[in-house]
């Protein structure tokens, strides 16, 4: 190739020289690629029940999550991020929050990374379920429920056993449960209603007995 003036010129140099004037080896121009943009998407939790988050399809989520612990992670733009929220088994998964929330109480959710987002999972702490253990200041006697808690309305029914182990005597337990406060009434025939409030925790429940010689006696109840 030659151009004028006579400077003789390769066609690879040719080619280079309509490149770097923003060209191709077809004389259109050419036109630059955006990389992707990038987004950060925390997940939080929220409540006081514990439970994991972890990703299903678009991204690499594997969170153990308590009350205000969060994880996050960078995505590029137009992902889309399926997650699924699994409580412990001392919590309920109640439902999705901020960035979330249209998800409601469905454990999955499936978003597109569009922008930074935040997705808050509340864990419930149950009550539910089998507890026993020893009355502080009274060594033989011990104290075992198990309760059923009504999440429609938070009330709680069970029965257990008041008394020591080898003949206690069996109560009905009715009352009302407000995370994490738990407040019964013990009955049965020929006890008149011992009450007990509590204050529920991961593998516990600590609280007071009073009525029928229980006076403020202590209380503490492991999760069986």
């Amino acid at each position: 190739m030659i151009f004028s003036g006579g400077m003789r010129v390769s066609r690879f140099g040719a080619v280079a020289l309509l490149a770097a004037c923003g060209g191709d080896d077809t004389g259109g121009p050419v036109d630059p690629v955006d990389p992707p943009r990038l987004f950060t998407v925390t997940v939080i939790g929220s409540g006081l029940g514990e439970g994991q988050v972890r990703s299903i399809q678009g991204g690499t989520f594997d969170c153990a999550l308590g009350a205000g612990r969060t994880c996050s992670e960078t995505l590029e733009e137009e992902t889309d991020l399926s997650v699924e929220a699994t409580p412990d088994p001392s919590a309920d998964f109640l439902h999705w929050e901020a960035d979330a929330g249209a998800c409601g109480s469905s454990a999955t959710c499936t978003l597109r990374v569009d922008r930074p987002l935040t997705l808050i999972a509340r864990f419930h702490l149950k009550v539910a379920g089998s507890w026993s253990g020893p009355i502080r200041e009274q060594g033989a006697t011990v104290a075992r429920l198990d309760l059923t808690l009504d999440e429609a309305n938070g009330t709680v029914i069970g029965d257990g056993t008041l008394g020591d182990a080898g003949g206690g005597i069996a109560v009905a337990a009715s009352g009302t449960y407000e995370v994490p406060n738990l407040s019964l009434i013990l009955s049965s025939e020929g006890l008149e209603g011992v009450e007990l409030t509590a204050v529920v925790g991961k593998a516990d429940l600590r609280g007071t007995l009073r009525g029928s010689g229980f006076d403020d006696t202590p209380i503490r109840m492991t999760r069986q």
